[in-house]
């Protein structure tokens, strides 16, 4: 075999390598805190409902880690411990971090991994912020919020952040 030969070969076994982690995506994190009891719920939303997809097996220090099949499209999942909920931002293959603190992990949480989970957890500390400094009815008529929110839908219309905010 020449060269060319070689090299076109350990190309097609080097591709055929990196492909072999499959089409998923990937979320781990540690979720201290939780009860004995505590079920972490992994949830996708199909137009505005919100359904199981699947349950997560964590250890006893709160740590896990979960991937699942891409899909064509990104989306806007949940994780929830009883009634409160962490929202993600999954597109493509990514490996998204979610750590939090039980049982408040709605208000404890760290999410990283993308620019849009960095920009979705922007989004949930500027509407946090203006709920504690104003009341909660203020966050639909606060002006410099709805400047910025309006900034960062302008800047990508189309994306899955801009989603969430229109939906939020």
């Amino acid at each position: 075999m020449n060269t060319t030969g070689k090299l076109i070969a350990f190309s097609f076994v080097t591709l055929l390598a990196s492909c072999s982690g499959g089409n998923k995506w990937h979320l781990d994190g540690k979720i201290s805190g939780l009860d004995k009891d505590d079920i972490v719920v992994l949830e996708g939303n199909n137009q505005g409902y919100w359904y199981p997809m699947d349950t997560l097996k964590v250890s006893s220090d709160g740590s896990y880690s979960y991937s699942r099949e891409a899909q064509g499209y990104p989306d806007i999942y949940r994780l929830r411990v009883g009634e409160k909920s962490v929202y993600f931002p999954i597109d493509s293959i990514e490996s998204v971090t979610l750590s939090a603190e039980a049982p408040d992990i709605d208000a404890h949480y760290i999410l990283a991994g993308s620019p849009q989970a960095e920009n979705l957890v922007r989004v949930d500390s500027m509407l946090l912020a203006v709920a504690a400094k104003s009341g909660s009815a203020a966050v639909s008529t606060d002006a410099e919020l709805k400047r910025e929110l309006g900034r960062m839908i302008i800047a990508d219309p189309a994306g899955i952040v801009t989603y969430y905010i229109i939906n939020k």
